[in-house]
């Protein structure tokens, strides 16, 4: 494969220790189209890979998606099915080498190694099985390639960043929830920034279940564990709400997790976006709203750095998560 030189994944020999098992799933995987997806890409007008790569890692996390997105239409509109299946192959091969060389991990985190692989090795399983690499107009591929170019880390199900609580969040809230968001940004967050806020992926095809919250704090808890400066989790979501029990009561188990174990939860009212995210998958919901009955609204959950890291010494599992 001809692609720029400094693209090529490095010898085993090269690489540091803690990036050795993610070179060799990378470098295991067979690869077979890539040349074919090379020249491919080459006649196309989208410019080099590695100035396309260079612009995801440089920019912001939604200016990569922007980007993808017209990448994904270049494609779609120039290239036979057969031709971008190629074309996408060749793209993560050189994604997932680039953040091999570079060690591109979102904002400088430890201990991030061993969730890098377990998302490179769920990704090149799929593509054997299907036949295709995550596409750049869903968010599965979407996410795939900025987790590549240090823009967000992969958990299990969800994905994170860095960032810090919103303080416009305290002009959302109202009356007790006033309070008690106060007393838990000063007692036990103690600070606004940094942390780590989780996102589920849009396009999650199976139902949300409290195994997969488990694994998701986990992940986060060992990278809290490994980084001392981060003060704990943020996260906002419609399926954070109490009434979704009489609702959803696939969701109760789901619910008990998220108001357990010390973290806080608080509403922050409704908006488009909510009514969009909750109606989409649940015609109940959808008729319950179109009624009347039934008002999408987000939440708030914070998790303070302690109290993540007291549950995760309580889930007992070897060698902690996988």
């Amino acid at each position: 494969m001809k692609v720029e030189a400094r693209s090529t994944l490095l010898e085993p020999t090269a690489i540091e220790e803690g990036w050795q098992d993610l070179r060799a799933t990378i470098w295991a995987f067979p690869w077979s189209r890539v040349d074919h997806g090379e020249r491919a890409w080459s006649k196309l007008t989208c410019g080099p890979v590695l100035d396309l790569f260079d612009r995801l890692v440089k920019g912001t996390a939604e200016q990569g998606k922007t980007l993808l997105r017209e990448v994904a239409r270049t494609l779609a509109a120039e290239l036979s099915d057969e031709s971008r299946v190629t074309v996408y192959e060749y793209l993560y091969r050189v994604f997932l080498g680039e953040l091999v060389e570079r060690h591109l991990v979102h904002g400088g985190l430890k201990g991030c190694e061993r969730l890098l692989k377990r998302r490179a090795s769920r990704i090149l399983s799929d593509a054997s099985q299907t036949g295709s690499f995550p596409t750049f107009d869903q968010d599965e591929g979407l996410i795939a390639a900025l987790c590549c170019a240090g823009q967000y880390v992969p958990l299990h199900t969800y994905h994170a960043h860095l960032t810090g609580v919103p303080r416009s969040i305290l002009a959302r809230t109202r009356g007790a929830d006033a309070v008690r968001l106060l007393a838990y940004l000063a007692f036990h967050m103690r600070r606004f920034s940094p942390v780590l806020e989780l996102h589920m992926p849009k396009t999650l095809r199976q139902r949300l279940t409290v195994e997969q919250l488990t694994e998701d704090y986990l992940a986060a808890s060992q990278i809290i564990g490994a980084n001392p400066s981060i003060h704990g989790t943020y996260g906002a979501a419609w399926f954070f709400d109490p009434v979704l029990r009489t609702i959803t009561p696939s969701l109760g188990e789901v619910l008990a997790f998220t108001a357990a174990n010390g973290a806080l939860i608080v509403c922050l009212g409704t908006d488009p976006s909510t009514v969009a995210d909750a109606t989409a998958k649940s015609r109940t919901r959808r008729q319950m709203y179109e009624d009347g009955t039934y008002v999408p609204k987000r939440y708030l959950r914070l998790w303070a750095r302690r109290r993540i890291l007291q549950w995760a010494k309580t889930q007992t599992r070897p060698g902690g998560p996988q």
